[in-house]
């Protein structure tokens, strides 16, 4: 019960069948997913059995970030029309106000709120084969191998192995303790070189190219990058391949076929068994002896990486520290969404399930891989909605506030300062 207000009515003039103090319980689910672009309709409802008069229902959509009320319905119905990621991934609840006996003896004006609706929209995408790399380093390959490779050199991510048209190369850096990361990303095709550094500068041919959040930019007529605030988009039309690039140490390598290829990210022939084929044909079982065999190192200088990075620190703690984040209700709902439509969406992604970041997870809580105020558990949570949006499934900005994570405009600025400086250059994102 939200507040109280006397009618004035004598008790029996104007009865009700429910006491005010035992309230109406309003109910809506928690979580609910929206199909894009279709109508979504979302009853308000009180129990069959209680007979108090209803004056008024009201949706209400609240802001996350700022706790604002703006009422969109005043029906039990709540109505959307063609929703799309950003128009209608929200959250709302339901305000009904109705009549029912005071224990004094008159009727009374009484309002009542549901819990918080969370609306996600599900654009009904089936993936491509995904390389995804990310943390210290943990890696995806395009046939869903999951593995970790701590190496610390410039490797080959990549390739069209066939033709040679084009190439990945990944540089991995030094991170937290006794880990590393990838700190950019190049990619080569027959006429030009594109290279996704850190803090969202991207270098063509040693020309800075200007990103703007939620604008697309045509380079020249083979290529375009899209920036949407979280990651950059870089697309190449022939060859088809897109990368995305989170401007910290998270990148997807999408490409449109089957097409064999080569690099860390496996042989993408939908066989994750033989994804350690090396260029000469022997199947490795070491993960840290197939990641050293695709340094790009001439003159000897790359060392083989230790076969596994011990860690010190408490795992349990590390463990609750991932699970507030990867198992908050949200995240549970869009997983278990998610394997519902699994057959529906192909293979999509190996980790379309949050819990399966947990390990990866822990192991950077302890290898500190953190970057200013973005803990490691909070990167984990960044990832898996980076992953779920390329699936198809869009969920509403303000996620962080209930796990105590940093928000989008505190994430950009740690992002823009981990590259080169923009100078006078406006800076890619947009602000009030």
């Amino acid at each position: 019960v939200v507040s109280t207000q006397s009618t004035g009515y004598e008790f029996g003039e104007l009865r009700a069948s429910l006491i005010c103090s035992d309230g109406i319980d309003v109910s809506v689910p928690e979580y609910d997913v929206v199909k894009y672009g279709k109508q979504y309709t979302q009853i308000c409802r009180v129990p069959a059995d209680v007979r108090a008069q209803v004056l008024q229902y009201e949706w209400v959509k609240v802001d996350i970030e700022t706790g604002e009320e703006k009422v969109v319905s005043s029906d039990s119905e709540l109505n959307i029309n063609s929703a799309s990621c950003k128009k209608n991934a929200a959250v709302y609840k339901c305000r009904v106000t109705y009549i029912c006996d005071s224990d004094v003896g008159y009727s009374t004006t009484t309002t009542a709120e549901s819990s918080e609706l969370t609306l996600m929209v599900d654009r009904g995408y089936v993936s491509n084969p995904i390389c995804q790399i990310f943390g210290d380093p943990h890696i995806i390959t395009f046939d869903q191998k999951i593995y970790s490779f701590q190496g610390e050199c410039t490797y080959l991510l990549a390739m069209d192995a066939a033709q040679g048209s084009w190439f990945v190369y990944g540089k991995f850096t030094q991170c937290g303790n006794n880990g590393t990361c990838i700190e950019s990303v190049t990619v080569y095709t027959a006429s030009y070189a594109v290279e996704l550094m850190r803090g969202w500068v991207i270098n063509q041919n040693g020309r800075k190219l200007p990103v703007k959040e939620g604008k697309t930019l045509y380079p020249d007529e083979t290529m375009s990058l899209y920036f949407d605030g979280y990651e950059v988009f870089l697309e190449i039309r022939e060859p088809q391949i897109q990368l995305t690039w989170d401007g910290i140490m998270n990148l997807k390598i999408e490409v449109s076929s089957r097409a064999t290829t080569l690099g860390l990210c496996g042989n993408n022939n939908a066989d994750p068994d033989d994804d350690f084929l090396s260029y000469y044909g022997n199947l490795l079982d070491d993960p840290t002896e197939f990641g050293h065999l695709q340094a790009v190192d001439r003159h000897g200088h790359c060392k083989k990486p230790p076969a596994k990075v011990e860690m010190e620190g408490d795992v349990d703690a590390a463990r609750a520290e991932c699970e507030q984040v990867l198992q908050s209700g949200l995240f549970e709902y869009t997983s278990d969404y998610l394997e519902r439509q699994a057959t529906r969406r192909g293979s999509a992604h190996e980790l379309y399930r949050s819990d399966k970041l947990i390990d990866m997870c822990i192991y950077d809580v302890m290898a500190n891989m953190g970057v200013e105020e973005l803990t490691a558990q909070c990167y984990a949570g960044y990832n898996y909605v980076s992953i779920v949006k390329r699936l198809g499934i869009c969920i509403p900005e303000g996620w962080q506030r209930t796990v105590g994570c940093v928000n989008k405009e505190e994430l950009q600025d740690i992002t823009i300062r981990q590259g080169c400086p923009w100078g006078e250059t406006p800076l890619p994102f947009n602000r009030d």
